[in-house]
């Protein structure tokens, strides 16, 4: 509806400027009129790109062509007579979310029409969960859509993504998940505590946040909770610093996860607070047909502050899902960060990861990334050593086996002098299985490194 607006709505051809008195008419009135065929044909060009997103139960396009006489007379003794011809495009689109349905249209005079409606992202206007979100929500929504259209996925030819082909993912379909699927429960999360049910949990399925099953400790000195949970409001501290560790227009996959923000964790250590007990985030997959979830992570540490983070990425059942999931870390002045990742989703998984760390000085991060499940999976950790004296350890753990494919890339920036780095990487190919399908590759930017 957008284009057939923009190159169909009127005949720009200049007019001749009018006259006090006279009659004029825009050259398409007297030429020949587009047969019935042609529009016919140009709506189901434009329209059918509404087909993609599995949330749109219906939608109609329409084009409404109207004939005009403009008569003008002013008090001057102005008298003018102008005939034209608009041709009105029109789509209208309903969508299914969260048991919530709604309608936007579009056509070439009002743009969208919110309807009272909450403001939204995805195509034609609809977001992933229906819920009213902050302007610096919709905002930054719409940065990563308009990036995700500029960039699109990754493409072997890419020097970043020559060892891993995600045609994968990008050739099928992995519709947003409204809601989380049955059959999660207390005692299917259980064995995923690690024995510990006094830690702070919190716990998504599908993409989802699970308050039933999620245990958030009160620190005083600590606001830690679900991301959705912000989004409906204003929040000058996560405004300021989301998209700052793993910029938006870094590749499709970031851009991607900026455009269907849905849910994730928000967690602000205050400066000289210490969690004194790891804090857990459990992403299961518990539906059996595909779905896609794309979870964001903002942690802050203030200055002299720690805490020990570890993100579990599950599956409940062996159904193939695509997780693209995003975590940004701001570590301040002698903060102490540790972070654990571990990946055990299904044999048939697709699992993207992006992982942006920014140090402050004298503070020191540690991480260690284990992958365990998975068809294909892609973990990105990118750490920038903004301050001096800075300490790094990264390690890494990868079991594959048979046509499972691991790509592990990790960037360290030496931005400031006198940091120290660490990485070490173990691999065990299981029997079958050969070296081709796993990737660890580990580009250091030496700036100032000692």
């Amino acid at each position: 509806a957008r284009a057939t607006a923009a190159r169909a709505l009127f005949d720009t051809r200049p007019l001749p400027r009018p006259a006090p008195r006279g009659n004029y008419a825009s050259p398409w009135v007297d030429g020949e009129e587009p047969p019935p065929r042609d529009w016919y044909e140009l709506l189901m060009a434009e329209s059918t790109a509404a087909a993609i997103d599995p949330r749109i139960v219906d939608w109609s396009a329409s084009v409404e062509v109207r004939h005009a006489t403009h008569r003008l007379v002013t008090s001057e003794g102005g008298d003018v007579e102008q005939r034209y011809r608009i041709m009105l495009p029109g789509l209208a689109v309903s969508a299914h979310a969260d048991g919530d349905t709604q309608t936007r249209t579009l056509n070439g005079y009002r743009g969208i029409c919110q309807q009272g409606g909450p403001e939204v992202l995805a195509r034609f206007g609809f977001a992933g969960a229906g819920r009213r979100v902050a302007p610096w929500i919709a905002d930054f929504r719409k940065l990563g859509l308009d990036g995700f259209r500029e960039l699109g996925f990754p493409a072997p030819k890419q020097e970043d993504w020559r060892f891993t082909n995600i045609a994968p993912i990008a050739g099928a379909r992995f519709p947003f998940a409204a809601s989380p699927g049955p059959g999660v429960s207390s005692a299917s999360l259980a064995p995923f505590l690690f024995d510990s049910p006094d830690w702070t949990r919190l716990v998504f399925a599908d993409g989802h946040f699970v308050s039933s099953l999620s245990s958030i400790s009160e620190w005083d000195g600590a606001d830690i909770q679900s991301l959705a949970d912000i989004m409906p409001s204003g929040h000058p501290v996560a405004e300021r610093h989301i998209g700052q560790c793993v910029p938006t227009g870094t590749n499709g996959f970031t851009a991607l996860n900026a455009a269907c923000l849905n849910d994730g964790v928000y967690i602000n250590v205050g400066e000289g607070e210490t969690v004194k007990k790891p804090v857990l985030l459990v992403y299961l997959a518990v539906r059996d047909e595909p779905f896609a979830a794309h979870p964001r992570n903002l942690i802050i540490v203030g200055d002299h502050a720690q805490l020990t983070v570890v993100e579990l990425f599950v599956s409940l059942t062996g159904g193939a899902h695509f997780t693209n999931a995003l975590t940004e870390i701001s570590a301040g002045r002698r903060s102490v960060v540790d972070y654990y990742r571990i990946q055990q989703e299904s044999p048939l998984a697709y699992h993207v990861s992006s992982v942006g760390v920014r140090q402050e000085e004298l503070s020191s991060f540690s991480s260690a990334s284990i992958n365990l499940g998975g068809a294909l999976t892609r973990n990105n950790l990118s750490v920038e050593l903004a301050g001096e004296a800075c300490t790094t350890v990264m390690n890494g753990l990868s079991i594959v086996d048979g046509d499972r494919h691991v790509d592990n890339q990790t960037a360290l920036d030496h931005a400031s002098p006198r940091c120290e780095s660490e990485a070490v990487s173990y691999t065990h190919l299981r029997a079958h299985e050969t070296p081709e399908h796993l990737v660890c590759r580990l580009p250091l930017e030496n700036k100032n490194k000692k």
